[in-house]
């Protein structure tokens, strides 16, 4: 079976719809409380947003029997299907134009992944410059954005390849969304509302409700 295939199989459209709310909903949370002018800066965001997204993310697996944890501590690692899937996030929104080139900056499990993915990389012997990465499990969930222009993008890419410590290189992406229509605002300036200003709402927890457990149909072939 193709990794693409395999894919489309185990991450169906609830699941990655269910991916996308949860990283959404970090960005929802901690926009507001992103305050320049009392010290906080990318560093302090992205430590914020991705404490909100893993919390968000092991709920998720305590409610969807699909997902699993395979490890929490000191990263959280989740478990669905074959794949190990662990989650970072790959660039402000000035990279949306190219998510290819956007990696995570993280320097601890990132080479880990790589690693393990790199022991299963074949050469294809149909495309003799190109390897065959059908057997790599571990997965990256990457959020593209930034505490001024929100969410931009949410892809899950196989990292073959570290520079510096860091992966240098996807084998395959998978775009699961990509917001229509962006507008990069540079600098310290947000993008302004188009049209009528929606009333200040209060950003409440992600709610998560869990699915009943399908029973499992028998095989008839």
């Amino acid at each position: 079976m193709t990794l693409d295939k395999l894919f489309l199989q185990t991450f169906t459209g609830s699941i990655q719809q269910d991916l996308i709310d949860c990283l959404q909903n970090a960005y929802d949370v901690n926009m507001p409380i992103h305050d320049p002018s009392v010290g906080h800066d990318p560093a302090s965001f992205g430590f914020l947003n991705y404490k909100t997204k893993t919390f968000n993310l092991k709920n998720l697996a305590g409610v969807n029997p699909d997902i699993a944890i395979a490890r929490a501590n000191p990263y959280l690692s989740l478990q669905i299907g074959e794949f190990r899937l662990s989650a970072y996030n790959a660039g402000d929104a000035s990279m949306v134009e190219d998510l290819m080139e956007c990696f995570p900056r993280n320097k601890n499990r990132a080479p880990e992944m790589t690693k393990e993915n790199a022991v299963q990389l074949r050469l294809d012997l149909n495309l003799p410059e190109e390897l065959d990465d059908s057997d790599c499990r571990h997965l990256v969930l990457c959020d593209v954005g930034d505490p001024f222009n929100g969410m931009a993008a949410v892809f899950i890419g196989v990292p073959v390849k570290t520079e510096k410590g860091k992966i240098s290189k996807w084998s395959h992406q998978w775009v699961l969304w990509q917001r229509a229509d962006f507008d990069f605002a540079p600098g310290d300036t947000p993008i302004g509302p188009v049209g009528p200003v929606a009333p200040v709402e209060r950003i409440q927890p992600l709610k998560l409700v869990r699915k009943p457990q399908q029973k499992a149909e028998p095989n008839n072939a």
